[in-house]
């Protein structure tokens, strides 16, 4: 496991007309490929934002459950933190 090391705020990064900028500047500062990131999101945005940003994207959904066309391009959907790990082992 590598320790946390950098962190990534909307308000410290240039205006985009992309969402997924922010997550593609991370990846960048992470120094890896979005293809071996994931982005945990719970809201539709977030999640529209890191697939079209071609990361393997996580989704565990707040108030709002996503449509199914978006649910089958998400890497994994998990009703809470806790089942994350399972979606995050595939990955070992």
């Amino acid at each position: 496991m590598v320790p946390l090391q950098k962190f990534n705020f909307s308000s410290t990064r240039p205006q985009s007309s992309s969402l997924f900028q922010i997550f593609l500047c991370a990846a960048q500062d992470l120094g890896v490929s979005p293809e071996r990131s994931v982005v945990l999101e719970d809201s539709l945005n977030g999640v529209l934002a890191g697939i079209q940003g071609g990361f393997r994207t996580i989704m565990v959904p707040d108030m709002t459950q996503p449509p199914p066309k978006l649910e089958q391009q998400l890497f994994c959907k998990c009703e809470n933190l806790f089942q994350v790990i399972g979606c995050l082992r595939e990955l070992l």
